[in-house]
């Protein structure tokens, strides 16, 4: 809910749903679909990796790489080869 005053008076509205989507930058069908995809061919090429380290939980690895690629995909790109390479790199650099 937003308020408004002017002149002396409040005046309330509630933004419609596509309004609050904008403003959350909420994915759309097409863009969870990509995020999918580039999620699991991420996991898929660090199979061996997750295999040589073995303390290392595979759903933190796993959860790792859909953080990078939801922010990626919200930062406007959407090259899928682009998401996997920076879900990649996000459990290989460890930058968090």
């Amino acid at each position: 809910m937003t308020e408004i005053k002017a002149a002396g008076s409040r005046l309330s509205f509630k933004p419609s749903c596509q309004e609050d989507a904008k403003r959350t930058n909420a994915m759309s069908p097409t863009d969870i679909r990509l995020a999918v995809e580039a999620h699991r061919e991420a996991v898929d090429a660090l199979a061996g990796y997750c295999a040589d380290y073995p303390m290392i939980p595979r759903y933190i690895i796993a959860n790792h790489i859909a953080f990078e690629v939801a922010h990626r995909i919200r930062s406007g790109i959407r090259s899928r080869e682009r998401l996997v390479r920076y879900g990649i790199e996000a459990v290989l650099m460890d930058k968090y």
